[in-house]
């Protein structure tokens, strides 16, 4: 519970931090440079998950189920992050110079600016990664809210010294500068990765033939194969989730990227609890139960799903009432449009906090392969749907795009629970007994009862 509250602490200062420098980008920008910031910041998040690669969702698993005998993939990911990387940078040029509503003078800062950011960030995944698979929670709440204190800062220096009004090209510089601190921090932190001293498992041989396993040295075609799953689920669901405010820059402008942008940043500060709890908390532990203790990997989805539906329902109420005035007070009236866009959106809570618990019981390549095929048949529909409702309803068709992709992937993921996974049963769920069971499981016993 203490590594579980640390976890929580550390995505809601960071959350919070995020949504304040926001704040003050929104009230020192004009609606159209703030809507062009947005989606710059967007774009470098959907190129992120190309330059880690997968790599750091891929050794949280092979260390959770071969413990030390997963250090047999380190060589062959170190190549496969060399070539994401120059791929994921020639992505990011061609936003940067054809995709981008800015200025053309203005796209020589975004290109740079840009790149370093991305580099951050994607060292920032990498990082995590180490500090997950040692279990180490408290330095990683730490770790994640390191990028944005430091832009929020730097942000705040920079404001209260300048006497004129800030500028499109000089948050880019703010943020870039934080990139490059970012990049060689996270550098230093993933380094006992690679050379093997110092790195802290918990458990070193938890793998039936781990010093069997341990003796193949992973061809670079296989190492590809196993990591491609885990980058493809996180650049499809980077892609259905901010998607839209890169489209919304090319087809209305600045402004309407902005209107969306605001109302997305409390979508994603409300959704920090499933994100803590599956993507940093339990993904090392279902790992391992998924493998060496179904009963209660099972009571742990079971109990997910009423917890996440309870909680996302709560969340939508408060969003939908409360909007009208949350917006104008954290992000000023010229951003008023984000109000409705905000109300859509927070429809998608209870779907998008019930998803997540699905989704982390996918946990092996095959399992996770399903998954990406579910992300991008999910993320096609909201592309789609966007294309096809924004001339008509304009940000607003955006966010019922993007309500219509929460719903088509939590289908697909009960759907494919159903099918791909051995030993749970999804109607288990909506028995009156089971949460009495599973937590009883959870808490300690080994049987159900």
């Amino acid at each position: 519970m203490r590594a579980l509250s640390a976890l929580l602490g550390g995505t809601v200062a960071a959350s919070l931090l995020a949504v304040s420098a926001q704040m003050v980008l929104a009230r020192s920008l004009t609606a159209a440079d703030y809507g062009r910031f947005a989606a710059l910041l967007a774009a470098a998040s959907l190129v992120t998950p190309v330059a880690s690669a997968g790599v750091n969702w891929f050794l949280v698993q092979a260390f959770g189920a071969e413990g030390e005998a997963a250090r047999r993939w380190l060589r062959p990911l170190g190549r496969v992050l060399l070539m994401a990387g120059v791929a994921a940078a020639l992505l990011f040029s061609v936003y940067a110079l054809l995709g981008s509503s800015a200025e053309p003078w203005q796209r020589s800062w975004i290109l740079l600016g840009g790149l370093a950011m991305l580099a951050g960030q994607a060292a920032a995944e990498l990082a995590s990664a180490r500090l997950q698979i040692e279990e180490r929670f408290s330095t990683l709440a730490l770790w994640q809210c390191v990028t944005q204190a430091m832009r929020m800062g730097l942000l705040l220096v920079f404001v209260l010294s300048s006497s004129s009004a800030i500028s499109l090209e000089a948050v880019i510089l703010l943020y870039a500068a934080t990139g490059c601190v970012v990049t060689v921090v996270g550098i230093w932190l993933m380094v006992p990765l690679w050379h093997g001293g110092g790195l802290r498992l918990r458990n070193r041989n938890v793998a039936a033939g781990a010093e069997r396993m341990a003796c193949i040295s992973p061809s670079l075609r296989m190492t590809l194969a196993q990591a491609a799953p885990f980058a493809l689920m996180t650049i499809f669901y980077v892609v259905y989730f901010q998607w839209a405010v890169v489209l919304l820059d090319w087809q209305l402008g600045g402004a309407a990227a902005g209107a969306y942008n605001a109302a997305l940043l409390l979508i994603a500060a409300a959704s920090m609890l499933p994100q803590v709890i599956y993507m940093k908390f339990l993904t090392p532990i279902i790992a391992r139960w998924s493998v060496h203790d179904r009963p209660r990997f099972g009571a742990l989805l079971h109990l997910g799903v009423i917890g996440m539906f309870c909680s996302g329902a709560a969340g939508c109420i408060v969003l939908v009432l409360g909007g009208p005035w949350i917006i104008p007070a954290l992000f000023g009236p010229s951003l008023a449009e984000a109000v409705p866009i905000l109300a859509i959106l927070a429809l998608g809570l209870p779907v998008r906090f019930v998803q997540a618990s699905y989704s982390a019981s996918f946990v092996t390549p095959r399992e996770v392969a399903c998954k990406v095929r579910y992300l991008g048949v999910a993320a096609a529909c909201g592309v789609t749907a966007n294309l096809l409702l924004v001339p008509l309803q304009g940000a607003e068709g955006a966010a019922w795009a993007a309500l219509l992709s929460e719903v088509v992937l939590l289908a697909l993921h009960v759907h494919g629970t159903h099918r791909t996974i051995e030993g749970v049963s999804i109607l288990d769920t909506f028995s009156p007994a089971t949460p009495r069971r599973a937590l009883r499981l959870l808490m300690g016993g080994r049987h159900a009862g």
